[in-house]
């Protein structure tokens, strides 16, 4: 349990999300998804470049067009037999994301995880990411010695919907991000 929780502390240090929001209001145990791009279309769904590499892009360029998705919501839940106080922890966590709602959030072709706080100012780095594999079904995150694996269930030009599920002893920890309202930077 001690595990699932600094793992979650960290994903939630390296993604700023919001609480709980589906489209229709209601909230369920289960992580959004839909449809997903085809393996060749991912990265440039994701970033707004056709490759995940800066090579040859000047900064100019990766101003341009670096596409930024909108935070719509989150959610963080426990199933199953969760020893220990799950229920203060997930409202201790929920209340210190609820305000990330309407931040912007760029992966960029090198890399680089960049936040806006609700669109204004200029960004910040809040991490790195990946794709896991050539599959591209899923990216790492880190940020300094924190790292998770995010599967990618919904990635199309209007959604973005990253999530994990990590189990120990009986007690498993769901989370996802829920993005949408992608905009290029001109």
């Amino acid at each position: 349990m001690k595990t699932i929780k600094l793992l979650l502390i960290g994903i939630i240090g390296l993604i700023i999300i919001g609480c709980s929001s589906d489209d229709d209001g209601s909230s369920s145990n289960s992580i959004p998804s839909g449809e997903i791009v085809s393996i060749e279309l991912r990265n440039k769904t994701l970033t707004g470049f056709n490759e995940s590499s800066n090579e040859g892009l000047s900064p100019k360029d990766l101003i341009s067009g670096q596409k930024w998705w909108v935070v719509k919501g989150s959610d963080i839940f426990f199933e199953g037999s969760c020893p220990g106080e799950t229920e203060d922890f997930l409202e201790d966590a929920k209340s210190q994301i609820k305000e990330a709602i309407g931040n912007h959030t760029a992966l960029t072709p090198d890399g680089s995880i960049l936040i806006k706080l609700k669109g204004e100012g200029e960004p910040f780095l809040n991490g790195s990411w990946e794709w896991t594999d050539d599959s591209k079904e899923a990216i790492l995150i880190s940020s300094g010695s924190v790292s998770g694996e995010l599967d990618i269930t919904y990635l199309n030009d209007e959604n973005l919907v990253y999530g994990n599920v990590q189990s120990e002893a009986g007690c498993s920890l769901l989370q996802f991000v829920q993005f949408n309202e992608p905009y290029e930077e001109k």
